[in-house]
């Protein structure tokens, strides 16, 4: 569980996760080079099999 804008929600959406943890924002993010995107993408997916 985790708290975004004071509701508690089970599970973080790519874009909640990146805003909260690497501070980026969406149109941040479409910005990087296709590898950047990648890893991020990868660490999210480690994030969710830690939960």
């Amino acid at each position: 569980m985790s708290v975004v804008n004071n509701r508690m929600v089970e599970q973080l959406t790519f874009f909640q996760w990146l805003n909260i943890y690497e501070f980026m924002t969406k149109k941040e993010f479409r910005e990087l080079p296709e590898y950047k995107q990648e890893n991020y993408k990868k660490e999210y997916e480690i994030f969710l099999q830690q939960q």
